[in-house]
């Protein structure tokens, strides 16, 4: 039964088709977890950035651009599960790449990151702050 089911799937033996359904269900798990988590951020995300933008109109300011920093701080969010989203289509063409291209986001996002907490300690311990 194991040589037919290996044999059905163009394996030597079954301990490659374990290995290989092992993989599969990796996949399929970070598949499910990517679609879950920008089903649930993204709407999220956009209201928070929309709740910022209309209260950053209504002219609440102290000096410095806080409303400014903190919607950017969600929009790099959003645009991280968007991106991440993309993963989907390179797992489907090409598993490895999924891996470089997931390491590449990461390493933008902490960059992203370091960029707004520098800009925002700038602009917090600047002479123009009153808040």
């Amino acid at each position: 039964m194991q040589q037919q089911l290996a044999a059905m799937h163009g394996m030597q033996n079954y301990e490659d088709l374990e290995v290989d359904e092992i993989g599969m269900g990796v996949i399929r798990a970070r598949q499910y977890g990517i679609l879950l988590a920008a089903c649930i951020m993204i709407p999220i995300l956009l209201v928070l950035v929309i709740v910022c933008e209309v209260t950053r109109r209504k002219g609440h300011a102290c000096g410095i651009p806080v409303q400014i920093w903190v919607e950017c701080v969600f929009i790099f969010y959003l645009v991280y599960f968007l991106l991440t989203l993309n993963e989907l289509w390179i797992i489907r063409c090409s598993r490895n790449a999924a891996i470089l291209y997931g390491l590449a986001l990461v390493c933008f996002l902490i960059l992203a990151y370091s960029a707004l907490t520098i800009y925002g300690y700038v602009i917090y311990f600047s002479d123009d702050n009153n808040c």
